[in-house]
Parts: structure tokens; sequence; C-alpha cells
């Protein structure tokens, strides 16, 4: 969505004005600066120009008794690993984790943790789920400033996920941080509109 528009033909028009003053005692300041202000952008023209997450990646997992390990990578940025226990028989698994935790983990960084779970007498198997809860937007406003409405989607049924509203000053870039335990089923999309 581009909403950008200047007033086209003021450079001309302010200069046949200043070069038609008689009085040399006018400035010519004045009008440089109503030129300048005529040619900033009169609505906001937003762009997401960049998206980043935490990213959980399972490496390694044991049991030992009713305690389950895992060794998880933050393969993102800096930010939140959720990770979820789960049992499974018959190819089937359990809908509901039986156990979870969330960790915060550097970029790159590893560990090793576990949780508690009884498991149940039909469990044949047990697994483990990770992902990434930290989201990241970089949004771009080089148009006049505004109230900006910021939405995480899962594009697969277009639901809004989480949202926030932020102010975004002309020719600004702010960061934007989002937290969610939303499990997407393949990517997800944050967009940027007027609030």
């Amino acid at each position: 969505m581009s909403r950008r528009r200047y007033l086209l033909g003021c450079t001309a028009g302010l200069a046949s004005l200043t070069g038609c003053a008689a009085d040399p005692e006018i400035s010519a300041e004045p009008l440089a600066r109503e030129l300048e202000k005529a040619t900033e952008p009169l609505s906001p023209d937003l762009r997401v120009t960049e998206t980043a997450s935490s990213e959980g990646r399972l490496i390694e997992m044991t049991a030992s008794g009713s305690t389950y390990t895992a060794e998880i990578e933050n393969e993102g940025i800096e930010g939140t690993i959720l990770t979820e226990l789960y049992f499974r028989a018959d190819g089937t698994t359990a809908s509901t984790p039986a156990a979870s935790q969330e960790t915060m983990l550097d970029a790159g960084e590893r560990l090793e943790l576990s949780v508690t779970a009884d498991r149940p007498p039909w469990a044949e198997q047990f697994g483990f789920v990770t992902r990434g809860t930290r989201f990241v937007a970089t949004i771009r406003n080089t148009g006049s400033a505004a109230d900006v409405r910021v939405f995480m989607v899962d594009p697969v049924d277009e639901t809004t996920i989480t949202e926030t509203t932020v102010q975004i000053d002309a020719d600004e870039t702010k960061r934007v941080d989002f937290h969610t335990t939303y499990k997407f089923d393949n990517d997800y999309e944050i967009r940027a509109v007027l609030a």
C-alpha cells in the first residue's frame, strides 16, 4: 500500500514568487521554509522491512523414570523457546502436552532441560516439540507520523494471533516485539496498517 503524496509544482510556483519580489528587504527564507513543508509527505508510507524470531531445535532426548530430558538449541534470534513433552501410541500423538517449559536462550545457545510427567499406561513412545515464541518486526515509515497497528497473522486462515499499536514518526524505523505460544503450521506474517 503506497500512500506517499507530494505537492508537485510548488517549487516552480514559489520560485516565481521569490523572483517577483521587488522589495530587496524581503527575505526568501520564509518561502524556503514553506517549500520544505510543502514537499513533506502528506500521509504515512509503511513497510515491514524485516522479520525474525527465536527458533527452537531439538538435538537429543532421554528419559529416566518420570523425568524426561531434552537438549535444545536456539537457531534464531535471542528469545524464548517453548519445549513440550508429548506421549504417543499406535502412531497417534496426544493432543495436549504432558509437560512444557519455556526458556530464554541467546542466539545459538544450547541448553539441557528436564520436565517431570507420569507416563500414561497406553503410551508407547514419548517425544518433544520445540519452537520459538519471540517474534520481531522492523517497521519503516517514509511518510508522515502515524499511529500504526502491527499484527501477526496465520496466513493459512488469516487469523490474527496478536497485535499492538505503536506511534511511528516521519522517516522513522521502529522494532516491534511479540510473544506468543501459538503453533503456526507453516509460516507467519507480520503486517502494519494505519490504526
